[in-house]
């Protein structure tokens, strides 16, 4: 079954805003009304064959690949995966399959204080005209992230006491702060890293208040005028 997926990819430095998906292939066109090109797979392993009748959505600045998976053949038992998706710096589709290979049983939307590191572009929710950037070799990384700006991660479990917050991170300008809030982007703060000028990804940290149990934590960015951060990674530790 063919798919037309409509998307105007306006934060990269290309005019491709036209996607056509069917069975784990896809293909692009300047033009809704083609002619298309086939741009390869949408991503291997996990079921992801000319069974997996896939599914794309968008919510809250976020992008999702969804399928079925066939428990039993020639049976139809069926059920559903979901991950992460995103846009590569050349406008190329990349299924988040890094992420299942890591936290399968976890799902998305859902994190653990305890992994050895959260990606940034598994956040759940972004304020901000903030993008991703990357590919799928050398990873993505969140771009244009200004003052104001947050980046969110629904539903963390903190099931140990962590003390540290660290993140890897670059900075274009004067200077700014990272804060490290819970439940809003106004909420009980946590602790904040004090950034200097950094074009270069360095890792940052700060000591946290102690925490347990499961909340949304918030990025909270507060830059001087024209600073722009970029966020790689964060991690928790004791």
């Amino acid at each position: 079954m063919l798919r037309v997926l409509w998307i105007k990819i306006t934060f990269l430095n290309i005019k491709i805003p036209n996607y056509l998906s069917w069975g784990t292939s896809y293909a692009k066109s300047k033009n809704i009304y083609g002619p298309y090109e086939c741009a390869g797979k949408v991503g291997t392993g996990f079921s992801l064959n000319p069974l997996a009748h896939s599914s794309f959505f968008w919510w809250k600045g976020q992008f999702y690949h969804i399928w079925c998976r066939n428990v039993k053949l020639p049976f139809k038992f069926r059920e559903s995966i979901i991950s992460y998706c995103h846009f590569d710096d050349n406008g190329d589709v990349v299924t988040d399959t890094n992420f299942l290979e890591q936290h399968y049983a976890n799902g998305v939307g859902q994190y653990n204080a305890s992994w050895s590191k959260i990606e940034a572009e598994w956040y759940y929710e972004i304020y901000g005209n903030i993008q991703k950037k990357g590919n799928q070799k050398d990873g993505f990384v969140l771009s244009n992230i200004k003052d104001g700006n947050w980046i969110r991660f629904a539903n963390v479990t903190f099931d140990k006491s962590l003390k540290k917050f660290i993140s890897r991170v670059s900075l274009t300008g004067q200077g700014g702060i990272l804060e490290i809030r819970i439940n809003t982007s106004k909420g009980d703060l946590l602790g904040k890293v004090k950034l200097t000028s950094n074009t270069s990804f360095e890792d940052v940290s700060c000591q946290l208040k102690e925490f347990m149990g499961k909340k949304d934590v918030f990025l909270v960015f507060k830059g001087s005028k024209g600073s722009t951060m970029q966020l790689d990674w964060l991690k928790f530790q004791e």
